[in-house]
């Protein structure tokens, strides 16, 4: 369905079988997966290792995105364990290739057919194409919290095609973080609109002592609490997407950390705010409540996390 509807070529060129679209775009579709809590791969192969792939490709490895963008193929986005570069090593071999030896987590998994990784090699750092059959053996796959597939991959020797070794690949891989962290905001902007209009419709249907909970003003200013975050973090995450896509004056890196320090940690209390104001039903497997709760925690891995980027934030203001 997402190739259908041309979600997955969305932030793509259109020479590339994409619609040349931009971060704020796929925004608008994660922030309506969060509300329909879907979970796919979405940022990572639609927004984030394809945009690496369109920038550092030459023309024969960008011919692949045509395939991501018909949904016949997928592209993982790897992350070195401790969040540094040089925990993984690209060498030559002795016919002229490069190997890779390291390791690395691969998150949202499922029906990758490549995976985008950086390398440090001499003197400088490598983007490299690696192929997930080349990683059979080695890759060990696992259920996340939020039900999505993760992975963690022992890389020895790994055979991987390079993208490029040149100055500006370390920036292209910061950007797709970036281009990454955002539309994960989107999406959890979305799964908290989502908790404030069921925590609404529940305080005015539940009745308690003849009155629904909606008639006592504590609860409906918890409520609008809940409602004023998330415009909060809508607005934020709508000026990292307007950075990235170069349609706004502001630093595009702040800014993208600077939604995740807000989002990521407003995502947390608006999620259980609702499970507490729904009472002992938030707690059910069957309001699904718990669920979203999941994904937030899930996505604090992925981006990582509020204090990473409240720090990150405050890092490039000087």
């Amino acid at each position: 369905m997402f190739a259908e509807m041309g979600w997955l070529g969305l932030a793509l060129d259109v020479d590339l079988g994409g619609s040349g679209q931009g971060v704020l775009e796929a925004c608008i579709v994660a922030e309506e997966m969060g509300r329909a809590g879907v979970i796919a791969p979405f940022a990572t192969n639609a927004v984030a290792a394809t945009y690496v792939l369109e920038r550092l490709g030459d023309k024969e490895q960008r011919q692949i995105l045509a395939q991501v963008a018909d949904g016949g193929l997928c592209i993982a986005f790897a992350k070195p364990h401790a969040g540094s570069a040089g925990e993984v090593r690209a060498e030559r071999s002795a016919v002229g290739s490069f190997l890779l030896t390291g390791d690395i987590l691969i998150p949202e998994l499922p029906e990758a057919g490549f995976v985008v990784v950086q390398a440090a090699t001499q003197g400088s750092v490598g983007v490299f194409l690696v192929r997930m059959d080349d990683l059979q053996g080695v890759l060990a796959q696992y259920a996340g919290i939020d039900g999505s597939t993760e992975g963690n991959a022992r890389l020895e020797g790994v055979p991987a095609e390079l993208l490029s070794v040149s100055p500006d690949a370390s920036g292209v891989m910061e950007t797709a973080a970036d281009r990454f962290n955002t539309v994960i905001c989107a999406e959890l902007v979305g799964l908290m609109d989502d908790m404030v209009d069921r925590t609404r419709n529940y305080l005015k249907t539940r009745v308690q002592f003849g009155q629904p909970l909606a008639t006592r003003q504590v609860l409906r200013h918890r409520v609008v609490d809940m409602a004023v975050a998330v415009e909060e973090c809508r607005a934020l995450t709508l000026r990292a997407a307007l950075a990235l896509d170069g349609l706004a004056d502001f630093d595009a890196e702040r800014a993208a950390s600077g939604a995740v320090a807000k989002v990521d940690a407003a995502a947390r209390w608006v999620v259980e705010d609702a499970i507490q104001l729904h009472g002992a039903m938030g707690f059910t497997v069957e309001l699904g409540i718990g669920d979203r709760l999941k994904r937030v925690i899930a996505a604090n891995s992925l981006t990582g996390g509020h204090h990473v980027h409240l720090k990150r934030h405050a890092a490039l203001a000087d």
